[in-house]
This record gives structure tokens, C-alpha cells and sequence, in this order.
């Protein structure tokens, strides 16, 4: 009896190991496999909407803005009322805009914020 127990415990922990990719799509430790996974699932189901996101959301930890923002954005034409999706996708476009600054004009910008805001002055005393 004991046997059968002990099969049955390694029988289903090596089940449990493996992961197809539909379930790659939902882990989030390996972006490639993430990836690779939501992909798949996507060809087989072309509207599921969370498909889209969680590859959008690989993408993103990939440092691909733009195809982050792609899948984020069919997310919203698949599911108008995927919340997620609105914010993810602002936070997706908002980096990409940073990262599409030079250093000097990214400091510029924060520097007339501040003077917009009043903390910063040009006159400093000393």
C-alpha cells in the first residue's frame, strides 16, 4: 500500500513539473517562456484577451515597448473593459517616451516642472 502511495505522490509531482505552453502563458519567472507560451496560446485561441496581456506583459520585462504596447492595445479591442489593460498600456507608453529622451532633455523637462511648481529657482543664495 505504501508503494502505491509513493507512485502515485511521484507520478503526480512529475505532472505537476511540466507546464504546456497554455500554462507558460500564466507564470511569470521566465519572460521567454512567457513568451513562447502566450504566443501558442494565442494562435490556437486568437481572441483570448488575456493571452495578449500576460505576452504584452513579457514583452515589457523583455524591453520591448512597442510590441508591449501592441498586445496591450488588443487587449483593449478584444476586452473594452480589461481595466488592466488601459493601465498597463499608459505605463508601457509613458516609458517609452522616456526612453526615447536624450539625458539632457529629460533633465530639462524635469527642470521647468519644477520651476512650473515653484521649487526650483534660478536665483540661488548663498
Amino acid at each position: 500500500m505504501l508503494k502505491w502511495i509513493a507512485l502515485i505522490v511521484v507520478v503526480l509531482c512529475q505532472t505537476a513539473a511540466y507546464a504546456g505552453p497554455l500554462e507558460d502563458c500564466e507564470q511569470d519567472r521566465d519572460a521567454d517562456r512567457r513568451l513562447r507560451g502566450c504566443t501558442e496560446r494565442i494562435r490556437q485561441f486568437p481572441r483570448d484577451a488575456t493571452a495578449y496581456f500576460n505576452r504584452g506583459s513579457a514583452y515589457l520585462s523583455e524591453g520591448e515597448l512597442d510590441h508591449a504596447i501592441a498586445d496591450q492595445t488588443r487587449v483593449i479591442q478584444l476586452d473594452p473593459a480589461y481595466a488592466a489593460a488601459y493601465l498597463k498600456r499608459g505605463l508601457n507608453d509613458a516609458l517609452r517616451q522616456v526612453n526615447d529622451l536624450k539625458p539632457k532633455e529629460l533633465l530639462q523637462r524635469r527642470y521647468e516642472r519644477l520651476q512650473s511648481y515653484g521649487r526650483f529657482n534660478d536665483t540661488t543664495e548663498r
